[in-house]
């Protein structure tokens, strides 16, 4: 299943999960718009850590913004999901990579509602030990 299909199918049953949850935020429906998707450092070593940001176009609204995640390489790892705090604009998560993980681009996607946005994180060989 593709990076994009992956997201559209977790969207469709993701407001369900998080509707039943206490204090859980806006549905990925609500009129909140995502804007950006960035990743800063976007070129980092297998086994490193590096951070992404999503972007909503307005202030979040009561009870927050639901952006949904995903990685095109299972060894890169993303959360599900973040939430765009109430009134923030913003919200912040930590992408992990694999000692393992093999040098090459990957793709990051954000989803919600109908707006999808795309990064690209750039994995390098490790450091030679001792270097």
């Amino acid at each position: 299943m593709g990076l994009l299909a992956t997201c559209l199918a977790l969207a469709s049953t993701l407001p369900t999960f998080v509707a039943g949850l206490p204090g859980s935020p806006q549905p990925l429906t609500s009129g909140t718009r995502l804007s950006r998707l960035s990743i800063s450092p976007n070129k980092i070593p297998a086994g490193a850590i590096t951070r992404g940001r999503v972007e909503v176009a307005t202030a979040a609204p009561k009870g927050g913004a639901s952006v949904l995640l995903a990685s095109s390489r299972r060894d890169v790892r993303v959360p599900a999901f973040v939430v765009v705090a109430e009134g923030k604009k913003f919200a912040d998560f930590v992408i992990r990579t694999s000692v393992d993980s093999p040098a090459g681009p990957v793709r990051v996607a954000a989803l919600r509602g109908r707006d999808t946005r795309v990064a690209d994180l750039l994995i390098t060989r490790p450091a030679p030990i001792g270097s």
